[in-house]
């Protein structure tokens, strides 16, 4: 079954994290079952940064060492919303985000 992107999507994980990686509050780890009825919300990843800047350049690199196979996660999302200008400076709202998810192809 292919999920889209921001969606929520059950299977087996196989969950793998660096050590360096920054904060992770997490129900996920490698072989877990997630099944096709639960909460969205399988792992948050915290980073903390002195500016903006910092921070947006620690999530980077954060979502870069994650990885989550097994099941779709919002990894690919969030990455390409690194990407975007809006939010680099920090001018967007609830409503770019709508306008801007129907503008991508993640497939």
């Amino acid at each position: 079954m292919a999920c889209q992107v921001w969606l929520a999507c059950h299977g087996t994980s196989e969950f793998r994290r660096a050590e360096q990686l920054p904060e992770i509050s997490q129900a996920l780890y490698a072989g877990y079952s997630i099944p096709p009825y639960y909460d969205s919300l399988i792992g948050k990843l915290i980073v903390h940064g002195r500016d903006r800047p910092e921070a947006l350049a620690r999530l980077n690199r954060a979502l870069a060492e994650l990885i989550v196979d097994g099941v779709d996660s919002t990894i690919p999302l969030f990455k390409a919303l690194l990407n975007a200008q809006e939010v680099l400076s920090g001018d967007y709202n609830i409503h770019w985000l709508e306008d801007w998810l129907e503008s991508q192809d993640f497939d």
